[in-house]
């Protein structure tokens, strides 16, 4: 029997690492290439990239009827 392969992140041990804004040792390009991406597959092939780290605009919630509430 062979021995399993490798994980590949071992080889790049940033691979790795957790994804923290406020550490010194990440750089602007290691930021922006970890952020979750999401691609989808057309019906023609072609392929389109959604960003998966753009907030949705927050839809506003008509609140007017409700009684203010007491704390």
């Amino acid at each position: 029997m062979s021995p399993h392969p490798r994980d590949p992140s071992d080889a790049n041990p940033v691979a790795r690492r957790r994804l923290d804004s406020d550490a010194a040792d990440w750089t602007e390009e290691q930021m922006r290439a970890a952020r979750p991406r999401i691609l989808r597959l057309n019906p023609d092939g072609s392929r389109e990239l959604d960003d998966a780290t753009a907030v949705p605009e927050a839809e506003r919630v008509d609140d007017a009827g409700t009684p203010p509430t007491k704390s």
